[in-house]
């Protein structure tokens, strides 16, 4: 009796043991398996440009006209380079520049052909190479030639004395050169062309350099951005023209810049509002990329202490996803890459994630609870 009680005890224990493998198994097979789908919007990458004005007598930033305060700072900036040539063979010549003659009389004063004049420094005397009439209160350049070969004419820059005229006329009627003249030494390589507009480009682009430190000194140490410094030539010259020969030479240049000087901050907020705009009702602004701002000048006019300002900037976009995208019905079943490529078909989802859990999970499970669709946006 007792052997058969021991049997029932243990028979019944043993279903008491499949019957929890059973729910256990259940519970494994339809409520433990989860799906997690993270859904990052399509994003897309634009930019934008407004129109700005810097106005001097604007009180304050107006975001609505996008107008902004601003002051004008300005100097003049002055550069000469000497090129020095390879000298093979060189030999005595007559050198040459050029004067200009001034006239504070009030009327016209003639000056014949090879007219002398003395060059105050040096006491070289130098022709004129042609006849000139200097209008009264007037100023005409004229070309001159040394008197005497040799290097020692290659005067710096400096006064001429017209050695003819009365003494009491010659401190109203007189020249000056701005930069030494050249060609008392010679080669038989002519200067080519190429020579000076490679000299005249490396000054000009010493001259840019210059400017903005100059300028941001005007300015009391303001920021002056760059891409608003306007640039007016006032002399540019070289005392050696292509095809002559001269051992060496000199090219100057003379500038007037003056800029607009805005704040920057303000200048990159008009432009990030004209970007926040320009996105649609299916997208929503996400950030932008600081290193794509820039502000050009278009327009200026000193005079009236007005500028318009071009600001460009880039950003990122993204789509919103619409909500029947966000349905998990039509994923039953599907693997992960078959998931992944269901809803990257959608134009507003730019990439999809997939986990499974538990590891042996292969399958969005059939349970509808037990999948998680969520949208992750871009980091801003």
């Amino acid at each position: 009796m007792s052997f058969q009680l021991e049997l029932s005890r243990r028979a019944f224990l043993i279903l008491l043991v499949v019957i929890g493998l059973l729910l256990i198994g259940i519970v494994l097979v339809v409520f433990l398996p989860s799906a997690k789908v993270t859904l990052i919007p399509a994003q897309e990458t634009r930019s934008v440009t407004q129109e700005i004005t810097l106005a001097k007598d604007a009180e304050g930033p107006d975001f609505v006209r996008f107008v902004l305060p601003a002051h004008i700072v300005e100097t003049e900036l002055e550069e000469t380079k000497t090129i020095t040539r390879e000298a093979k063979d060189a030999k005595e010549d007559f050198a040459r520049g050029k004067v200009t003659l001034i006239n504070d009389q009030d009327e016209d004063q003639p000056l014949l052909p090879k007219t002398h004049l003395r060059h105050e420094a040096s006491g070289k005397q130098f022709l004129t190479d042609a006849a000139v009439r200097i209008p009264p209160k007037g100023r005409v350049d004229v070309t001159v030639t040394a008197e005497e070969i040799g290097s020692g004419s290659n005067v710096a820059a400096g006064t001429f004395i017209v050695d003819r005229l009365p003494l009491p006329m010659q401190s109203v009627v007189h020249g000056e050169s701005t930069q030494t003249f050249s060609g008392g030494l010679v080669t038989d390589a002519v200067v080519s062309e190429q020579e000076v507009t490679k000299a005249k480009e490396e000054i000009s682009q010493a001259l840019r350099e210059r400017a903005v430190s100059e300028l941001t000194l005007k300015a009391g140490g303001a920021s002056v951005n760059p891409d608003l410094v306007h640039f007016e030539t006032i002399l540019d010259e070289s005392s050696a023209e292509p095809g002559s020969k001269a051992v060496s030479f000199e090219v100057k240049q003379k500038v007037r810049v003056r800029a607009f000087v805005a704040d920057q901050n303000d200048l990159l907020s008009l432009t990030l509002l004209a970007l926040r705009s320009n996105s649609t009702q299916e997208e929503e602004f996400v950030a932008y990329d600081p290193a794509s701002f820039t502000a050009t000048i278009g327009r200026a006019d000193f005079e009236r202490g007005q500028a318009r300002i071009t600001g460009t900037l880039t950003g990122t976009f993204a789509r919103k996803i619409e909500p029947s995208v966000l349905s998990g019905e039509s994923i039953i079943g599907l693997g992960t890459q078959e998931t992944i490529e269901h809803f990257e078909k959608f134009p507003s989802v730019g990439k999809a994630e997939v986990q499974f859990s538990p590891f042996w999970v292969q399958s969005v499970p059939s349970r509808r609870a037990a999948t998680e669709i969520s949208v992750r946006q871009p980091q801003q």
